[in-house]
């Protein structure tokens, strides 16, 4: 879920086999835009990576990310690598500037990147239990910073701010075997 066409609203994106389906209303139809970028095997990111108001594409495949400031299929604008093989790709607004940047979560250990380059965290700190622990990321409380946060079964435990700490948002929802969604 981005906002694909810089409208304000989210709606949702398919990515399949190296293919983007991108929808810009929240309801039933086919794909308004259609486009290759990346390779199957590819795991899909989306975010607003030059701060203009619409979300677009990005892939990492490895430890490399290849970030693309258009819904096409032309070249990444943005090539680096970041983290480790294993972690888990999150994407936000760490510091609340209007750009969307990388970072992985690795066992409980969060690096986050306040610009598009290759580099050291810029933030880093421990916050879940893994293993079995999903990350998830979002504004939580509306002040335009994403922050972290970890779904333990369906136990949702989220930070309001990057640090380490106790959750200041817990609750119960969905089945224990789901997988989370969360969009920004």
């Amino acid at each position: 879920m981005c906002d694909w066409d810089g409208n304000g609203s989210k709606t949702p994106g398919v990515f399949r086999n190296g293919t983007w389906l991108l929808r810009n209303t929240n309801s039933s139809g086919g794909a308004d835009l259609t486009f290759g970028f990346g390779l199957p095997g590819d795991i899909p990111v989306c975010g607003d990576w030059n701060n203009d108001g619409i979300d677009t594409v990005g892939v990492v495949r490895g430890t490399t990310w290849y970030l693309h400031n258009a819904n096409d299929s032309n070249f990444a604008e943005m090539v680096f690598p970041y983290g480790a093989l294993g972690d888990r790709p999150v994407v936000g607004d760490w510091n609340g500037d209007g750009t969307d940047t990388v970072g992985v979560y690795r066992n409980g250990l969060w690096l986050l990147r306040n610009s598009n380059t290759a580099g050291f965290a810029d933030l880093s700190f421990s916050y879940g239990f893994p293993p079995g622990e999903y990350p998830v990321v979002g504004d939580w409380n509306g002040d335009a910073i994403d922050t972290v946060g970890v779904v333990r079964g369906n136990i949702w435990l989220l930070r309001n701010s990057n640090t380490p700490g106790v959750a200041e948002i817990t609750f119960q929802y969905g089945n224990p075997t789901d997988t989370p969604l969360v969009w920004r």
